[in-house]
């Protein structure tokens, strides 16, 4: 069994690597981890609601705010309250959005295939599989 101090210093990893992802990602792609992810969705569900991208993206309904009134202000999405229900409000990609999906998946690739020169695919889906395991199990903690 592992001792606080062991967990400790594996969460830390994941923070450190996390904010490792995040930024040579954005370096590469030209794009935020969080932002292209919203417009992937976009890009395959087509229009759809604020609850919506909060649930695939598993982040709060703040932050969703934030990331789409960035990609508004960057001309990416458009958002409109649904007329049948104020409270909602739909999210679609632009035109300008669907040709930065189509510059960055180039980019994507790129740093996919410079990242496979490192991590063969069979570790990545071993750390998939611990870092669901691991979800799970937080989850299940947070619920008691």
């Amino acid at each position: 069994m592992m001792t606080g101090r062991q967990v400790n210093q594996v969460f830390y990893q994941v923070k450190i690597l996390e904010q490792q992802i995040a930024k040579i990602f954005e370096e590469r792609v030209g794009i935020s981890l969080s932002r292209y992810k919203l417009l992937l969705i976009l890009q395959e569900k087509g229009p759809c609601l604020h609850s919506t991208l909060k649930e695939e993206m598993q982040i709060d309904q703040g932050a969703i705010t934030r990331h789409l009134k960035v990609l508004e202000n960057e001309g990416h999405v458009l958002r409109q309250r649904n007329p049948k229900n104020n409270r909602e409000v739909f999210v679609e990609l632009t035109n300008t959005a669907k040709n930065k999906l189509i510059a960055c998946e180039h980019k994507h690739q790129q740093f996919e295939a410079l990242l496979g020169t490192y991590v063969d695919e069979t570790d990545l889906t071993n750390l998939s599989g611990l870092l669901e395991s691991l979800t799970s199990a937080l989850k299940a903690i947070e619920e008691k």
